[in-house]
């Protein structure tokens, strides 16, 4: 709504979408237990982008985009298991 987009399917509509699909796993995460790259910047990656223009704060999804790169580093071989952050 910030940039003028209105969605034609609400987020309660689309969570119920998602439970009815049922047992699954989505290609991202197929990409990463393969090791192969992932689209996480066209679709979370723009998203906090779009936020970050706005003024929205996305606390929440930048922690999810955050992990999932350094799961999909993980499954790529750019990062040790037990790597120490400092």
């Amino acid at each position: 709504e910030a940039v003028g987009v209105t969605f034609s399917v609400d987020v309660d509509e689309r969570m119920d979408m998602a439970a009815r699909v049922g047992a699954h796993r989505t290609s991202m995460l197929q990409d990463v237990d393969a090791g192969r790259p992932t689209e996480l910047d066209a679709l979370l990656g723009v998203v906090i982008e779009l936020a970050q223009i706005t003024g929205i704060a996305t606390p929440a999804l930048k922690l999810v985009y955050d992990l999932t790169r350094y799961r999909a580093g993980l499954s790529e071989g750019r990062h040790s298991r037990h790597e120490t952050r400092q």
